[in-house]
């Protein structure tokens, strides 16, 4: 998962956002349809619009043909429940018990969001429906749920709930995660951590802690399925080609290596995240000269600094580290 700038004011006027907009106000259920296009071109370079292929919001997974093509209402239409699960076992293959959300039941849906543009996430099948997230939508304890009409457009302003899913949506969620060199298993970027002491006594004031990240990266690594058995793999298959035409690179200097690693790295691109772990914790041995690591970070500097310059304004990348 990487951080999708949607909706993007940019495309205010599109037409596929005009569409929708008139089915919506039809009330048509598949209205949703007519937003594939429109949330498509957030993933692309500023540049290149038309030309970005399908590809899912959580786990990064190209979509294609229709049948793995979905659009997610963040917060479900007719639910909003919490996990059924009392534990589950993380990524790092922990058990971690769920006694941080809010168990209320019933709650009848974000009906108002149905078909709120700003409400709905590219998504494949399998991190939405097929055991994914479907209906459920857990938030932290000791809190409530959005109450009928409020916005859950951030631009306008914030939103006055506490979910536990990350949003792809939401740039302090998105830097969350990381990818294992090794295994193509996505992860907190948090190792395990322990509940603060009586935090239950004032929950929203740890809901950024490293502690609720970390619990908030797990809930959703669990809940959207992103380590299930074709992602890894696919991740995995990303994270060894580009190494080799890093190593290629770092090598021969050759300039269409540099450019095939900006494309795989590129936020268009499926899983770019395991592509930019991939790159950017390569390490030399440790028997490597000092100049050849500062020519390592060197370039990796100049590969982050490419992408901010290709990707624009709505650049994933942070500044050069």
């Amino acid at each position: 998962m990487i951080y999708t700038k949607y909706p993007d004011p940019f495309f205010d006027n599109d037409s596929d956002l005009a569409a929708f907009k008139l089915s919506a106000a039809a009330k048509k259920d598949n209205s949703w349809t007519t937003l594939f296009d429109y949330a498509r071109k957030h993933t692309a370079r500023f540049d290149q619009t038309d030309l970005a292929p399908h590809k899912c919001y959580f786990s990064e997974a190209p979509l294609i043909g229709g049948r793995t093509k979905t659009m997610d209402h963040f917060r479900p239409k007719e639910s909003g429940e919490p996990l059924k699960v009392s534990s589950f076992s993380t990524a790092q293959g922990s058990s971690l018990t769920i006694d941080f959300q809010d168990v209320t039941k019933g709650y009848a849906g974000y009906g108002w969001l149905k078909f709120d543009p700003y409400n709905f996430r590219l998504s494949h099948q399998d991190p939405n429906l097929a055991g994914g997230k479907g209906e459920y939508f857990p938030i932290l304890f000791g809190t409530s749920r959005l109450t009928n009409g409020s916005s859950v457009n951030t631009a306008v302003n914030g939103i006055d709930e506490y979910p536990l899913l990350l949003d792809p949506c939401e740039p302090d969620d998105c830097g969350l995660f990381t990818v294992g060199i090794v295994d193509g298993l996505i992860r907190s970027i948090y190792d395990p951590q322990t509940s603060p002491t009586s935090w239950q006594s004032n929950p929203t004031e740890h809901y950024r802690s490293d502690w609720m990240n970390w619990v908030r990266a797990e809930v959703s690594i669990f809940v959207f399925k992103l380590n299930q058995t074709d992602f890894v793999r696919a991740r995995k298959e990303v994270m060894r080609d580009n190494t080799k035409v890093f190593k290629r690179f770092l090598a021969g200097k050759d300039p269409e290596d540099f450019n095939c690693l900006l494309n795989s790295l590129s936020a268009s691109s499926p899983f770019s995240l395991a592509a930019r772990c991939a790159v950017l914790q390569y390490q030399l041995a440790p028997t490597a000269s000092l100049p050849e690591m500062n020519e390592l970070e060197d370039v990796k500097i100049k590969i982050v600094s490419e992408l901010r310059g290709i990707e624009g304004p709505n650049s994933t990348f942070p500044p050069p580290y």
